[in-house]
């Protein structure tokens, strides 16, 4: 269709809105009980039609109670009891030949289906329900009770119709149950997935914390090309503090993990190693191409315009970078990449040192 929506693209719209999709289902539901109403008031089973009545009123009240946006749930439960009591009485009154009693087995699953707190209430609900298809069964069949009187219908026309209409109603509380598990799942994993990036992530920074990164160092120890390390340390951070305060501090900290995530490549693990340290894993990159990075991240920031409080001001790091072939343990590389930092702290900062001197 150039023009539109398919019918399937439609229905698949509207089944993805809970409150189109359930205020659709509440008017199919009542206009088969109107159905059932006018069946019933031109064979004079006046009671049936009387129930019908009752029935078509709280599908109807169910759409106004879904579009004004309450619970579904609360609609799905009276929408039991108004299908368990429509069953009972019609197999009474119409006879067990007219299938009215396959709704009870369809709804034997429901209470487990349904957001019941009481677990014990779910298993009394539904052994209430199987009990009462059995009694009809001995009332109706076995010992041959008749409340119905004569009925001109065809039951085999109507036999066929409502075990139809008893799988209709099965397929969708169970898709329902579907959905609403697959809905359930998503926000879990969309739940332990936050849990998980809160509890490897800086809050303040958005880098990985120094607990984050013992995966990302096993997987760099194998590495056949072996891997660097680039540790950073803001010189003079604490003088940011005491001059413009910690919020200014945590400002600097935010901006330069920005830089360092727009400099190092995208397979870099950068880390908030600790205060104002900063660890940068490149796995698979040697010493040269390491410490050209780490100059890059040295040089854009010292030319960097800090702003705070319109008072504009300038920091620096040290970096020590260090490179370990395959299989070298990743405490003894931080340790190296340690050492070179302080020594560049130590001749004048704002430096990066790659290799030892004397």
């Amino acid at each position: 269709m150039k023009n539109g929506l398919s019918v399937i693209e439609k229905f698949k719209a509207g089944a993805a809105d809970p409150v189109r999709f359930y205020s659709a289902v509440s008017a199919f539901a009542m206009v088969i009980h109107l159905m059932y109403l006018i069946m019933f008031f031109r064979e004079s089973v006046y009671i049936m039609a009387a129930v019908n009545i009752f029935s078509v009123s709280i599908y109807a009240a169910g759409i106004i109670h879904i579009l004004k946006g309450k619970n579904i749930t609360d609609f799905m439960q009276l929408a039991l009891i108004e299908i368990t009591i429509h069953a009972v009485l019609a197999t009474l009154f119409v006879g067990w030949d007219y299938g009215f009693q396959m709704f009870l087995i369809c709804m034997l699953p429901v209470p487990y289906m349904l957001t019941i707190k009481n677990k014990y209430l779910m298993h009394l609900i539904s052994i209430m329900i199987l009990i009462a298809f059995l009694v009809l069964r001995l009332i109706c069949v076995d010992l041959g009770f008749n409340f119905s009187g004569k009925i001109s219908l065809d039951p085999s026309g109507w036999y066929a119709f409502n075990s139809f209409m008893s799988f209709i109603v099965i397929i969708f509380v169970t898709n329902n149950f579907r959905n609403e598990n697959l809905k359930l799942n998503k926000t879990l994993a969309e739940q332990n997935a936050n849990l998980q990036k809160a509890a490897s992530t800086d809050s303040l920074t958005g880098l990985f914390n120094r607990r984050a990164m013992s995966e990302p160092f096993k997987i760099a120890e194998l590495s056949d090309k072996g891997y660097s390390v680039a540790l950073l340390d803001i010189d003079y951070f604490k003088k940011v503090n005491d001059t413009y305060g910690h919020a200014a501090g945590d400002m600097v900290l935010t901006e330069i993990s920005k830089k360092l995530i727009d400099i190092c490549p995208t397979e870099a693990c950068i880390c908030r190693w600790g205060g104002e340290e900063i660890l940068i894993l490149l796995n698979g990159t040697e010493l040269a191409p390491a410490a050209d990075i780490a100059e890059r991240i040295r040089s854009e920031i010292a030319a960097n315009k800090f702003e705070w409080n319109s008072e504009n001001f300038t920091v620096t790091v040290t970096a020590g970078v260090a490179y370990a072939p395959k299989g070298s343990p990743s405490e003894q590389t931080v340790k190296l990449a340690d050492k070179r930092l302080y020594k560049g702290k130590a001749d004048g900062r704002n430096r990066v040192v790659c290799a030892d001197r004397s």
